[in-house]
């Protein structure tokens, strides 16, 4: 089974988010602060990773970093998710390496499932069906996922 690990404060949120991956077939390990994270990173060498960018201890923005700075953080597909859409956070998060960035208030469960379909089987894939909408998710030749109306910022 594919594995995400996810890092939220939120427990709302969390558990939101984890409940619908899991019902799109990914196994969620859910941590809610930065240091446990970077542990849990560690330990589980999981598939993809699903961050908020604002947790105690360490930032999202510091994980993207040191996840990247190792070697299987090289390849590793990191969506980043905020509430706090500051272009400054924005550019660093670019900076940092993340594939795709959304802002918590517009993404739904079913668009971010599409995401992490789409990042880690290379292709297009669908999601939301459920809600009789498809939400379709492309991924270019670098790998950087567009969902519908959202685009995902670039790595340079």
């Amino acid at each position: 089974m594919t594995t995400i690990l996810f890092a939220e404060d939120d427990p709302l949120t969390g558990r939101l988010y984890s409940t619908a991956l899991g019902k799109a077939g990914f196994e969620v390990q859910l941590q809610t602060d930065g240091c446990s994270f970077m542990a849990k990173f560690l330990e589980a060498h999981p598939d993809a990773m699903l961050l908020d960018m604002m947790l105690p201890g360490l930032s999202g923005i510091e994980i993207i970093k040191r996840v990247r700075a190792t070697w299987l953080g090289k390849s590793i597909p990191i969506v980043a998710l905020t509430n706090a859409y500051v272009p400054q956070m924005i550019a660093q998060m670019q900076q940092a390496g993340a594939n795709a960035l959304f802002d918590k208030a517009v993404v739904t469960p079913h668009e971010l499932c599409a995401v992490f379909k789409g990042l880690l089987l290379g292709s297009s894939s669908t999601a939301g069906q459920e809600r009789n909408e498809s939400i379709k998710c492309q991924v270019s030749e670098s790998g950087w996922a567009t969902v519908d109306r959202f685009v995902a910022r670039r790595r340079k």
